[in-house]
């Protein structure tokens, strides 16, 4: 079955005024992208082609599997360089997640991404682990566009808001921002990505969307999420809380017990240590004492020598 092509500024909204039939199911799932591109480059390259993805090879890139720039629009949805004319050099997967991604971005109301870099060889800040973007697989969006002239900034824009279920955008009454979160939160239902990061997150990501892809041999993550902040830190109403059983509350009393034993260890330890010091330091300091009567017994000896007819 052959791909519906879509305008670059559609939306649900336009359907009906730009005369698309749009199938139901447009949007949701793996569509037309065969699952064996991942196991070679040659595959994945010919998928590009079939699916008349705009690209051009590029050359040996370290960290990247088979290294491409998408030179126009994916089924629509445009990628700019915010700053610049950084090309956005990805691996070929990444192009690939693009095309199914492209979808749900529209669906959202977004038709343009600006990004400020996609490939990038570096660590995650403060770790050793290598980053997504020293794969190419993983893009950091600063603002979107939609139809209409529409453009948010996630700097500017974005609010905090608590998601909970049912309700992943929360209580956001400004256009922009109920944009940038429901853009987020399209993503995360749809699973496609391996990772959303937004300014609900951690402060490092205060201002972009992080978009990392998946790996050859990752399957989509089953992380609940609303807008990038994990479940664990989002308050959701009337949760019932679980009450500790009798051997959970027994295995913490003896946690805390051997807790307060090694803490107690450690301190009699560094007072060992502080003593031992302390007797060093009085043995340097008697020696050097020692050291300093000698050499003035031996200045008075000669000068009393001296003295003598």
């Amino acid at each position: 079955m052959p791909v519906t092509p879509l305008p670059p500024a559609w939306t649900t909204t336009s359907r009906t005024a730009a005369g698309v039939a749009v199938p139901a199911s447009f949007g949701g799932g793996d569509l037309k992208v065969r699952a064996d591109v991942r196991r070679s480059a040659r595959r994945c390259l010919k998928e590009l082609v079939r699916l008349s993805i705009p690209f051009k090879r590029a050359g040996w890139t370290k960290g990247i599997e088979t290294p491409v720039i998408v030179t126009g629009p994916i089924r629509g949805l445009r990628l700019t360089p915010k700053w610049g004319k950084r090309p956005a050099l990805m691996d070929c997967v990444f192009a690939l997640t693009f095309y199914r991604m492209a979808p749900v971005v529209l669906r959202a109301g977004v038709n343009e991404l600006l990004y400020s870099s996609v490939y990038s060889y570096r660590n995650v800040a403060g770790t050793r682990v290598r980053s997504r973007h020293a794969y190419g697989l993983a893009i950091d969006v600063f603002e979107v566009r939609g139809p209409g002239k529409v453009q948010a900034s996630v700097k500017k824009d974005w609010v905090k808001a608590m998601g909970r279920p049912g309700n992943c955008i929360g209580p956001v009454t400004s256009r922009k921002a109920r944009l940038l979160r429901g853009l987020a939160c399209a993503l995360e239902k749809s699973r496609i990505l391996s990772l959303l990061m937004t300014p609900d997150t951690d402060y490092a990501h205060r201002d972009h969307f992080h978009m990392a892809g998946l790996k050859a041999t990752e399957k989509p993550h089953r992380r609940i999420r609303y807008a990038g902040r994990p479940k664990g830190r989002t308050w959701i109403p009337g949760r019932a809380v679980r009450k500790p059983t009798r051997r959970t509350l027994r295995r913490r009393r003896v946690a805390a017990r051997r807790r307060a034993a090694r803490r107690k260890a450690a301190r009699r330890k560094a007072a060992r240590h502080k003593a031992v010091r302390r007797k060093a330091a009085r043995r340097q300091a008697a020696r050097r004492e020692a050291v300093r009567r000698k050499a003035a017994r031996h200045r008075a000896s000669r000068k009393a020598a001296r003295r003598r007819p």
